[in-house]
């Protein structure tokens, strides 16, 4: 959420605008962000300017008129923002702490797999000893 410290907005909007008029808005975006609110705030700043509107401005200011296909356009690019995100950054380190630590999703199934063995309720993949697959093991189903 961009709600953030009056103060502490008033100087990120003005380093904002600083980076973003002269060119070197990833440097200095990324030093002046301490917090995830801050992140956010300056995610917004960027949005607002996108659409041309003043941080205090009631109405759309400038040539572009506010619209759904503009506000379209922002929720979009946010939206491919954090799933390319998620995908080159979380994912491979997700992927690392997985190898490191083990597997806690559907631990064994791979094996059950193989050997196509099925719940004896469901017909899906077992993925216990138990000849039960984890969606009737979480209902509470027990095998036959």
């Amino acid at each position: 959420m961009p709600y953030i410290p009056e103060e502490r907005r008033k100087n990120l909007t003005k380093e904002i605008r600083k980076a973003v008029k002269y060119g070197n808005g990833l440097n200095v975006i990324g030093e002046l962000a301490e917090t995830p609110g801050e992140l956010n705030y300056i995610i917004t700043e960027i949005v607002l300017g996108y659409l041309q509107l003043g941080v205090d401005a009631v109405e759309p200011i400038g040539n572009l008129p506010l619209n759904y296909t503009h506000l379209n356009e922002v929720v979009g690019a946010l939206e491919c923002a954090k799933f390319e995100a998620y995908r080159r950054l979380a994912a491979p380190y997700e992927d690392t702490k997985r190898n490191e630590n083990g597997e806690v999703y559907f631990t064994g199934l791979e094996e059950h797999h193989r050997n196509n063995e099925l719940c004896s309720n469901c017909g899906g993949y077992a993925g216990g000893s138990d000849g039960v697959c984890l969606s009737c093991a979480i209902i509470g189903k027990e095998a036959c």
